[in-house]
């Protein structure tokens, strides 16, 4: 792995600020400009820790104000707001939204939603391009709409659409969730998004040295044609409170990949992405710390996987099941799994399989993965039928694990 030594020190940060009040720590900051525009400083009313009284008090206040290339500037506090970033008015592309520090800068859920149909995001980046988001905890839970149960609005910690583009770096975006865990159950909580498939919504981006953890449905979603992102340098954590780590409501992803979306997802930790209704077969209702289906080109890398239901699940299903396409799109199914490169990737103690193909994968590539200590099912595990390695419709190449199905996919480790 390349490195996650920032997204760790977000994490230990995070830990040790836990029941601290949010000005533990002061920040100073210039108010006048920056490399390329303007500074605009947020702080709670009444707060001069950053240097100076400054008009704005929330957030959206001082991004309503900003231009392209202006600077937002976050000083320590909590700020419930549902923030909008887009170029209504005028231009504010490379906009800069930094936080004066990831341990006392908080954004979050505010008490009601905002009104319908605007998108239940903590942050939402709407076309605006060039974006960086950064130093903030971003964090839930929400109960804002738990009077429609699971009909309320897909909730998001950071949102990406409409062509958008958002470098999103160095945060703790936490506990996207619902507040009544009656509701935990519910399809919703993803905490980082970009574009959106069926809603024909694209964007991209960077996701790049976080830390995201106790989502209720995923950790990082990169979903929809012409969406392609970087998913690289993260600590991914799917549960941490519940006992050993392990959901008893919902089946939650790590990173996931889909209907068309292109990218890299590269040196990340994903962990604890575990459901007590899941079983190896069928595994419709597993959990995966890493999930691509209906996509093409997708590269992953070194990324180190543990303690999820499936470490790494490519594929939709069934040869032919896959989901039909938008009337605006050029199919009328998406496509089938293809041409991945699954690289160097290392899969400990997961509870059903370490890499797993499904039967619509085909002519993807795995080389030199290492899988092992699999509670219950295979380490390699290969549904497809082709003409690939071992009768299968893939390619794996010097890869690892102590069980496969079928026999000869991956090749036992003698220290494994």
């Amino acid at each position: 792995m390349r490195q996650i030594s920032r997204a760790l020190a977000i994490l230990a940060g995070a830990i040790v600020c836990i029941g601290l009040p949010a000005a533990t720590a002061s920040a100073s900051v210039s108010m006048s400009s920056n490399d390329h525009g303007r500074v605009l400083v947020v702080a709670p009313v009444g707060d001069t820790s950053c240097g100076e009284t400054t008009p704005y008090h929330t957030i959206q206040s001082a991004v309503t104000a900003a231009s392209a290339g202006d600077e937002v500037f976050v000083c320590p506090g909590v700020y419930p707001e549902h923030v909008v970033i887009d170029n209504s008015g005028h231009s504010r592309d490379n906009l800069d939204l930094e936080g004066a520090d990831v341990r006392n800068t908080f954004v979050q859920f505010p008490p009601t939603p905002p009104p319908a149909p605007n998108i239940d995001a903590i942050l939402l980046v709407n076309g605006t391009t060039g974006v960086d988001i950064h130093n903030f905890t971003v964090r839930g839970p929400w109960n804002d709409a738990d009077a429609l149960g699971c009909a309320q609005p897909t909730h998001y910690g950071i949102f990406v659409e409409g062509g958008g583009s958002a470098d999103i770096y160095d945060n703790h975006i936490t506990f996207i969730q619902d507040a009544n865990q009656a509701l935990g159950g519910c399809q919703d909580g993803l905490a980082v998004r970009i574009g959106r498939y069926f809603a024909g919504q694209s964007g991209s981006g960077e996701v790049v040295d976080n830390v995201i953890d106790n989502y209720q449905k995923n950790g990082v979603t990169i979903d929809g044609k012409g969406t392609s992102a970087l998913v690289a340098d993260n600590v991914i954590l799917g549960d941490t409170v519940d006992p050993n780590g392990i959901n008893p409501i919902i089946a939650r992803n790590g990173v996931q990949f889909g209907r068309k979306a292109t990218g890299r997802i590269e040196d990340n930790y994903i962990a604890k992405n575990e459901y007590a209704g899941g079983v190896e077969d069928p595994n419709g209702n597993d959990a995966a710390g890493i999930l691509a289906f209906e996509t093409t080109g997708l590269r992953i890398a070194r990324n180190y996987l543990t303690q999820n239901d499936i470490a790494l699940d490519f594929g939709f299903g069934p040869a032919g099941t896959e989901e039909p396409c938008l009337p605006t799109d050029s199919c009328t199914t998406l496509p089938a799994t293809t041409d991945l490169m699954i690289q160097q990737n290392t899969a400990r103690a997961n509870r059903f399989n370490g890499f797993r193909a499904e039967a619509d994968a085909q002519d993807n590539h795995l080389v030199d993965n290492s899988a092992f200590g699999t509670a219950a099912g295979h380490d390699c595990r290969d549904d497809s039928t082709g003409s690939g390695t071992a009768g299968t419709a893939n390619q794996w190449t010097d890869d690892h694990g102590q069980t496969s199905m079928p026999p000869g996919i991956c090749r036992p480790d003698q220290d494994g």
